[in-house]
């Protein structure tokens, strides 16, 4: 897809530009690609990259998996986080972004800070070690699969890894309903 962006606009762009980012997969990716548009901008670029954890002013600890969990209000509590990104890490990181893409796998993960193609299957073992004994709602599953690995993966994603495991004989459908999240399941 092109860029709605020509590439001179990002070349000339003289104005300071802050990325918002995390090991969340979707937010990795788009880190990437975005440095890679912007590897020949030559204004200032900064990020700001959550932090996997953070204490409030009551020194309890808050666990994030990506931008969308954190409060509006509360973004500028992470600008003394912000560094800047060098054109020389733009570029580094463009050729990283490249070479995922000419990749062209079904799914990207970070895995030990790194991001990386993988294959489709890669998180199916968080699925299947907590798929629960009887029956279960597959809500349940994935709300309990989410809360247990904060890494960022959508439940939707999880679903229609579930829907291949019920395809492939793995789960079977014990009560269908019009809403998926709303079957209830179990392990064959």
């Amino acid at each position: 897809m092109a860029s709605p962006f020509s590439a001179d606009f990002f070349s000339l762009c003289k104005s300071a530009i802050r990325l918002w980012w995390s090991d969340a997969p979707a937010e990795a990716c788009g880190f990437y690609a975005i440095n890679s548009l912007l590897q020949d901008c030559r204004g200032k670029v900064s990020g700001i990259k959550l932090p996997r954890y953070v204490t409030d002013s009551a020194n309890a600890v808050c666990r994030y998996s990506g931008w969308g969990e954190v409060v509006p209000g509360e973004f500028y509590c992470f600008l003394p986080l912000e560094t800047e990104i060098t054109p020389a890490e733009r570029r580094a990181i463009a050729m990283d972004w490249q070479k995922l893409k000419r990749q062209n796998a079904p799914l990207r993960a970070v895995v030990n800070g790194k991001l990386m193609s993988v294959p489709e299957d890669f998180y199916d073992h968080l699925i299947r070690a907590h798929i629960p004994l009887g029956d279960f709602k597959l809500a349940k599953l994935i709300g309990t699969i989410m809360n247990e690995n904060r890494i960022g993966v959508s439940d939707w994603w999880y679903a229609q890894r579930i829907n291949k495991m019920i395809k492939a004989k793995e789960l079977e459908i014990v009560s269908d309903n019009e809403f998926d999240y709303e079957k209830i399941l179990k392990k064959v």
